[in-house]
């Protein structure tokens, strides 16, 4: 016998504890199944560190396999980021009732990182979610670039100026807003230049001009300077110019140039002699320029010196694409040079199109869920230097539309649209196309939610009886108000109805019975649900009058009922009595019995 059986209260402890554990077993797969997260979506996840709030943050609510869950009451969310010097979010949202999302802000700093953004509420799950941000003209500063930056020590001779706006990574990019610019020179005795100077509002530089002041051998520094920049500067040196001609120089302003597709007065061919001193060109001379790489950046095919100057511009024109190129220049009877340019810059090659929450009610209404994103090849965001237009196209129209297109203002990288959503659930994908930029395409998808019922009615009910009934509408165990309510009542009126839910997800019917038979229906309806109906059967009882036979006995009045129980009493009595005296008399005539001897 083992040790159970000899202790029975031990096997019943057993018992108990093996009850226990898998009712919490139980208990917690059940809560797990049925726990709602809180998920954060950045949209975009990578942004420019530009001291603005964006309106990037989707806070959602969705069950266990993804699919979104509408909060069954307003739900308070906590925010928070985990770098404040990256970036810093709303300390609260609140989702409302009936809704599974809701847009939050994040505003920049002016550093470069990563954050981790963090969304909580009790009684639910959370999910982190990242956010990169990339420098911007926060940490510019200015290019100063003389050309030519030797000139002849003589009065009058003049050069320009070009003055460009770079980050802290050496790339150019587009003015968000007008730069005003303040320009000196540290030697007036070499060269006075021109003080005021803006670049443009979608401009990468300026250029303005400097002119000698004197005939005395020399430099001159000059700076550049404006709020929220970097100051820069360059420096131009006065030299003798009585040298013969003997080589031709080139001059940059700038030698890192946008690929922009646009045509820029950026070199200066100058002739210098054997020391490379500035001097002038006797006679017209014609200088030959050309490209080593004309995908990347063409110029002009020749410029003309004219007698008795010292050097001359060309244009060189620039196409969306990064890279370097020499430009060369040479003339009969002169060395020749070249040097190298650069075109870099960001330049657009993929159209991001975002959809958070992506999963939504198929209710007819309005979201504001799509972000699309202007990317380069690095998967940096790019502001581009004029309004970019981005077409969008939705492959199922039944179950959402959005406009034709939309546009990124110039000094953005991204824009919002907003997304309708059809009343037929279902999955559409949505396009975002621009010409020469790399595509790309996201998926939406509408839902309709199951309505469970529940109609609640007197199990009787009797003819002329007024009574209500109840029915109680909800959806993934919550409460669903608003619904649509459509009663029908066969053998039998209606006094009252509700014919939509209240906050409670319940709507009432009084009526009376009017017919031996009643059924009570309805059909129950909202948007982004399915439709379902119940119906009820009700039994009618009636009230009848029972009467009972009876018999008059010696002036009393009996009930046949209660007659026929007292006949049958006596008879059975009367029965038993005659079984027993028969049987007694047999007994008595029985002989005795007999012995037997040996």
């Amino acid at each position: 016998m083992n040790k159970f059986e000899k202790n029975p209260s031990r096997k019943l402890l057993l018992i108990i504890a093996l009850i226990t554990i898998a009712t919490i077993i139980y208990h917690t797969e059940h809560v797990s199944a049925s726990t709602t997260k809180i998920v954060v979506t950045p949209t975009p996840s990578a942004i420019n560190t530009d001291g603005r709030t964006h309106e990037i943050l989707t806070i959602e609510l969705q069950t266990n396999d993804d699919a979104a869950f509408l909060a069954p009451y307003d739900i308070q969310i906590q925010l928070s980021s985990s770098n404040l010097n990256i970036g810093t979010v709303e300390k609260y949202v609140t989702i409302s009732e009936g809704k599974s999302y809701v847009k939050a802000d994040f505003t920049t700093t002016a550093n470069a990182g990563i954050t981790i953004i963090s969304a909580t509420s009790p009684g639910y799950l959370s999910e982190d979610a990242r956010i990169q941000t990339f420098k911007s003209d926060f940490d510019s500063r200015l290019l100063v670039y003389a050309s030519p930056n030797s000139m002849p020590a003589k009065p009058d001779e003049t050069g320009s100026i070009t003055v460009q706006i770079i980050r802290s990574d050496g790339e150019p990019y587009y003015a968000a807003d007008d730069i005003d610019i303040k320009l000196t020179s540290s030697n007036h005795t070499i060269c006075t230049v021109t003080e005021d100077l803006t670049i443009y509002r979608g401009e990468n530089f300026a250029t303005t001009s400097f002119q000698t002041t004197g005939d005395h051998v020399g430099e001159a520094l000059i700076s550049a300077q404006a709020d929220g920049f970097s100051p820069g500067n360059d420096i131009i040196n006065t030299l003798n110019y009585t040298g013969k001609p003997a080589r031709v120089s080139i001059f940059y302003g700038p030698d890192l140039v946008l690929s922009d597709g646009e045509t820029h007065e950026a070199v200066t061919i100058q002739i210098q002699d054997e020391n490379g001193n500035p001097t002038r060109s006797p006679t017209s001379r014609t200088i030959y320029l050309s490209s080593s790489n004309i995908n990347l950046v063409t110029i002009d095919n020749s410029v003309t010196i004219s007698p008795g100057e010292f050097h001359g511009t060309a244009e060189i024109t620039t196409y969306n694409q990064n890279g370097e190129s020499f430009i060369s220049a040479s003339s009969p009877g002169l060395y020749p040079d070249y040097e190298e340019i650069t075109v870099g810059g960001q330049i657009p090659t993929v159209i991001n199109i975002l959809a958070h929450p992506n999963m939504l009610l198929a209710d007819g209404s309005e979201y504001d869920i799509i972000t699309v994103h202007l990317l380069d090849e690095e998967g940096k965001p790019v502001e581009p230097r004029d309004d970019f237009e981005i077409y969008l196209v939705s492959s199922n129209t039944d179950v959402g539309t959005l406009a034709e297109s939309l546009t990124i203002e110039a000094g953005n990288s991204y824009a919002t649209i907003p997304f309708l959503s059809g009343e037929q659930s279902g999955k559409t994908t949505l396009i975002a196309f621009s010409p020469g930029v790399e595509p790309q395409e996201t998926r939406v998808e509408t839902v309709t939610y199951g309505l469970n019922v529940t109609l609640t009615t007197p199990l009787t009910i009797r003819i002329n009886q007024t009574f209500i009934s109840t029915i109680k509408v909800a959806s993934n165990g919550e409460s669903v108000p608003g619904a649509e309510i459509v009663w029908s009542v066969i053998g039998g009126e209606i006094i009252a109805e509700d014919q939509i839910t209240d906050e409670d997800g319940i709507a009432t019917l009084e009526l009376i019975q009017k017919y031996n038979q009643l059924k009570i229906s309805a059909e129950i309806s909202k948007t982004g649900y399915d439709s379902n109906e119940a119906s009820k059967s009700i039994r009618i009882t009636q009230d009848i009058e029972q009467t009972e036979l009876t018999v008059t006995i010696l002036g009393n009045e009996v009930k046949v009922f209660t007659l026929l129980i007292g006949l049958a009493v006596v008879i059975a009595v009367a029965l038993a009595a005659y079984v027993y005296l028969k049987y007694k008399n047999s007994r008595e005539q029985e002989p005795d019995d007999l012995e037997i001897y040996t």
